[in-house]
């Protein structure tokens, strides 16, 4: 190499340095790369996205397959039937045959599409349909289908797949192939056989018949454009919206006239023309309408309601058939006697066997009844599926579900569960005064004073009822009733009963089902709602259950209920502390008599309702194997119909006697953790000698009574003064009395009802005895509480005194006394005279000071007092111990229960060792503003004696 050479090499080398130091060169490499980079993303990007587009691309086959006759699957009527797939109950098309008639382009076949009618659907539907490749550009983001190929394939091929970007661009990939795979008149002709007219008419020759009495080969030009404005929106048909149908038909003729799809002459003729439309055919019978409906609206959460009408459907039902037809029948037989006011006219004498169980009852009101309507379901509560289902055929009354009407005292059972929940039992004494009702209650009461929860409870006392409702609180009772499956929108609002009898609205199905919770032993059987109506009230709410199973004409398997799901929602001892009461026939006699109509000869729980305006009329009532509702009653608000519970309650008994014939006669066993005790009725405390009458009632266990009745009492009476006697009474003129002891609130119902009023005051003391100075007790005063160690006061002394000597004696006039310490000879002036150990005595005694003077003059004085050393017992009955409560709990009932062998002074109630009520008299409760932790919960009951006894738990707010 020359130096010359070498020199150029070195030279180009120290170049090449220069420029790969260069910032131009770096910054020219780096944007190379990221185009490089830009390039191979966008290709992965778009390689990826064309994947995710042709990914599980439906078949085009299924087109002719779902729509190509003869055996297209969508040829066929969806079809809807019984349990047993015997029975057909309804087909979603309007030809009363369920046939449907292909139509084809060929004018030369009797069956043909008409050149108007394609014109006018492709004016509204598709105007460039013979140009494009079968999709447009336009529209992709609105979710809308500009094209027939379009609307087919997302209609058909698409349809569970949701809106976007993604499902727009196989929407249109798929109808670019469809289009060059069938041909474009192909399309057409599948778009005008399966497309939707409204009133369940799918396709052009269903939908001529309907509304024109013609088939589609002869419609004419405005008629053509009628049928092609419904295919745009199927609720504005001709026999919904007639008028508006017209308008809409003679918009798509001005269209048709601005594509030059027709003459100026052809739009002005047949806008001028007069149509006429068919009238609306009478519904084929349905024997289950309000069912059929309850069937569409479940399946409207998992099948488009447009699906299910074009047809295709097998829906095996969970109707019973029998039980269906004779609903129906006894139904109608039923109403007609409360409209014509007699069981006697020859008319009603119905072919049908549970009708004919009506004939042993009586009629509900000598007066015809007018304006009425008739809802009624069957449940089987194990499995939540509905078994039979009558809307009532007023006009006027949706029989999508069931009207809503207000619940009145239907709703009393779940007060009354609340309580349990809270430390009440169904021996829980409870006063049924005016006391305890708020004033200007609309309806009439009559008053039964003390009663036993249970007879509160199945006799509707309304005063009992609400006794109860103030002392859980009315929050409580609607958080339990929704937690059991009634909707927030629908309960009372109010804090007492008038709440209840004024307000709110339930549906028939919806308040059978949560009874059914009770049949069930505490467990509610459906499947997940599918509802979007707001925010759930428990986690995983149950419908019941109307669809047991739907398959295509395929065989294919769209959707099975067959397995049902079940959530605990009582305990099974709540539940069967429910049921034990509306299944006690006795317990209803004093309000509805013996015999009457839910008695049925087997054991069977019911619970009627009525309503303050008597304009509705409720029964429910299950075994373990049915549930059945009625409801009776007038949505007109000018009717003057009054009901009674027997409207309903008739009828139930007639359809739970039918249901059941096959059914084992069985109730409910006692599950673990209920106890059997014979209680004192009505105070529900242990019996006393003076009790008058002794039951057995049942308890959770650990809350059965530990206290002797106090309810009634022997009291020892002056006869003549009628005042209680003392020691100072003449013997022979002492008499026991047992009284009804009542607490001041209930004095006035205790005079209106005659009962004997216990003396308060007690019998003239001499006043000779009651002032002498020399012999004098001044405490204890007279007829005061002792206990434990005594002292007693007073003076002993006088001329001549001698000594003192103090005894004591058990009852109102001793025969054997005791001497209180020894004898003493120094005389005491308003000093202390002895002290008595009263240790393990109990009741009533006398305290004698005898002064003897050396004249053998004798002096004595005589206190009347209460010995009481026993401790008045203390319970919590809400909260339990180590419960949990959510966080989201404002405010905590506690409940307590007190009794003393006497009297009790007071409870207190202490959070964490302070205190935060003091109450003098039942109920003892106490709502406390919640705080999050635990706590820990003390209830002290002090007796009049001062003796004392305490309850504690420890309970857990938020976790």
């Amino acid at each position: 190499m020359t130096p010359d050479t070498t020199q150029i090499a070195r030279l180009r080398r120290r170049q090449r340095s220069r420029e790969r130091r260069s910032p131009a060169r770096r910054i020219g490499f780096i944007l190379s790369l990221l185009v490089s980079l830009l390039t191979t993303v966008t290709a992965l990007a778009a390689a990826q996205l064309y994947t995710g587009i042709i990914r599980d691309l439906p078949s085009l086959e299924m087109l002719p397959y779902l729509l190509e006759p003869p055996g297209g699957l969508l040829l066929n009527p969806t079809t809807i039937y019984d349990r047993t797939g015997e029975h057909i109950l309804v087909q979603l098309d309007s030809s009363p045959s369920g046939d449907r008639a292909f139509l084809t382009t060929d004018a030369s076949q009797p069956n043909f599409l008409p050149a108007t009618l394609i014109s006018a659907t492709l004016a509204v539907h598709d105007p460039g349909f013979w140009g494009h490749a079968g999709y447009l550009i336009e529209g992709w983001t609105q979710n809308s289908h500009p094209t027939l190929a379009q609307r087919l394939v997302s209609d058909l091929l698409l349809w569970d797949e949701p809106p976007g970007v993604q499902q727009a661009l196989r929407e249109r990939l798929l109808a670019s192939q469809a289009t060059r795979r069938f041909g474009r008149e192909k399309i057409l002709v599948w778009f005008l056989n399966y497309t939707n007219y409204g009133r369940a008419a799918i396709g052009a020759q269903a939908a001529a018949n309907l509304y024109f009495g013609k088939p589609a080969s002869g419609l004419d030009l405005a008629e053509a454009a009628i049928l092609a404005a419904a295919s745009q929106a199927p609720a504005l048909n001709p026999h919904d919206t007639p008028d508006i149908a017209q308008d809409r038909g003679q918009k798509v003729i001005q269209a048709m006239l601005q594509l030059g799809l027709v003459s100026a002459e052809q739009a002005e003729e047949a806008i001028q023309a007069k149509i006429s439309f068919q009238p609306a055919p009478t519904n084929p019978l349905d024997p289950a309408p309000a069912f059929t409906n309850l069937v569409l609206q479940q399946l409207g959460g998992v099948i488009e309601p447009e699906m299910l009408a074009r047809g295709g459907f097998r829906i095996l039902s969970t109707l019973d058939f029998d039980l269906q037809r004779q609903s129906n029948c006894t139904g109608v037989v039923h109403l007609a006697r409360l409209q014509a006011g007699t069981v006697a006219d020859p008319r009603f004498d119905y072919d049908c066997e549970a009708a004919r169980l009506l004939a042993t009852s009586q009629p509900t009101t000598a007066q015809p009844l007018q304006d009425l309507e008739l809802n009624l379901v069957i449940l089987d509560p194990t499995s939540g599926q509905v078994l039979a289902m009558v809307g009532s055929p007023s006009p006027g009354v949706s029989l999508a579900s069931l009207p809503g009407r207000p619940p009145g005292t239907l709703l009393t059972p779940f007060i009354y569960l609340t309580g349990f929940t809270r430390g009440f039992s169904p021996a829980s004494l409870l006063w049924d005064i005016p006391a305890n009702l708020p004033a200007n209650l609309p309806v009439e009461v009559s008053y039964q004073g003390p009663q036993r929860l249970r007879m509160a409870m199945t006799n509707d006392y309304l005063a009992a009822a609400n006794q109860v409702l103030a002392q859980v609180g009315a929050e409580n009772v609607w958080r339990i009733s929704q937690q059991m499956g009634l909707k927030t929108a629908i309960l009372p609002r109010g804090e007492d009963i008038e709440a209840v009898l004024n307000q709110g609205q339930v549906g028939l199905l919806e308040i059978s089902q949560v009874y059914a919770v009770f049949a069930n032993q505490g467990i509610q059987s459906g499947l997940p709602s599918r509802a979007n109506d707001g925010p759930q009230l428990v986690s995983n709410p149950l419908d019941a259950i109307s669809v047991i199973r739907v398959e295509d004409a395929s065989g294919r398997l769209w959707l099975d209920n067959s397995l049902f799901q079940a959530r605990p929602v009582i305990t099974p001892q709540l539940a069967y502390l429910v049921n034990d009461i509306l299944s006690d026939e006795p317990s209803r006699w004093p309000s509805l008599g013996h015999p009457n109509p839910l008695e049925i000869g087997l054991p069977a729980a019911a619970k009627v309702g009525t309503t303050a305006d008597g304009k509705d009329s409720w029964t429910v009532g299950y075994t373990p194997y049915l549930v059945v509702g009625v409801w009776v009653g007038t949505n007109n608000s000018r009717s003057s119909t009054n009901l009674s519970y027997r409207e309903s309650a008739v009828l139930w008994n007639a359809m739970m006697k039918y249901a059941s014939r096959d059914k084992p006669v069985q109730g409910w066993i006692m599950p673990s953790g209920l106890n059997t005790l014979a209680i004192c009725d009505p105070s529900g405390m242990l019996p006393s000698s003076e009790c008058p009458a002794v039951v057995n009632e049942i308890f959770l266990a650990g809350s059965e009574p530990t206290h002797v009745d106090t309810l009634y009492r022997s009291l020892q009476v002056n006869r003549e003064t009628n005042r209680l006697a003392t020691v100072f009474t003449p013997p022979e003129m002492v008499e026991s009395r047992v009284y009804f002891i009542f607490p001041p609130e209930a004095a006035d119902w205790a005079r209106q009802a005659g009962l004997a009023t216990p003396p308060d005051a007690y019998d003239v003391i001499p006043d000779a005895l009651s002032y002498s100075p020399s012999a004098r007790i001044t405490s204890p005063v007279m007829f005061a509480p002792l206990r434990g160690e005594v002292t007693i006061l007073g003076s002993a002394g006088g001329d001549d005194f001698m000594f003192y000597r103090l005894q004591a004696g058990k009852g109102l006039n001793p025969t054997q006394w005791f001497q209180i310490g020894a004898d003493q000879t120094k005389p005491v002036d308003e000093g202390e005279l002895g002290v008595w150990d009263t240790d393990g005595l109990d009741g009533l005694y006398a305290i004698q000071l005898i002064v003897v003077h050396q004249d053998t003059r004798i002096e004595s004085a005589v206190m009347q007092v209460t010995v009481d050393n026993q401790a008045p017992e203390a319970r919590i009955d809400y909260p339990t111990r180590g419960q949990v409560f959510s966080a989201d709990t404002t405010r905590i009932l506690f409940r307590a229960s007190a009794f003393d062998n006497l009297a009790l002074a007071s409870v207190e109630f202490f959070i964490d060792g302070r205190s935060v009520a003091r109450l003098a008299s039942e109920p003892y409760i106490y709502y406390w503003t919640a705080a999050s932790g635990v706590h820990v919960l003390q209830v002290v009951a002090e007796d009049l004696a001062g003796n004392m006894s305490e309850s504690s738990l420890e309970f857990t707010l938020g976790q």
